[in-house]
């Protein structure tokens, strides 16, 4: 891989990474109504084909699908705490 081709990967990866960045895996699309996280990579492959060349798809899906589960958990935990207060609170 050339030093252009590194660089652009990396773009790539950020702009991708920036795109994800406040998205839950349970996020949908208004438009299309599927997962969120699905459109944005979907969208951002069809306009940046070439990165395709130094990952498959699939690999690009495994990688940046689901990955959102972390912040899932947490805001699952926060809903939790909040129900418990407002119990704790009547």
């Amino acid at each position: 891989m050339t030093e252009e081709e590194k660089l652009e990967l990396d773009e790539f990866e950020s702009i991708l990474s920036q795109q994800l960045f406040h998205v839950l895996s349970d996020d949908v699309d208004d438009e299309s109504e599927a997962k969120l996280e699905e459109v944005i990579l979907v969208q951002l492959l069809a306009g940046h084909p070439k990165v395709l060349k130094y990952k498959p798809l699939k690999q690009w899906v495994e990688e940046n699908v689901g990955t959102c589960y972390s912040a899932d958990v947490q805001k699952q935990n926060e809903e939790i705490l909040a129900k418990q207060n407002q119990k704790n609170n009547v």
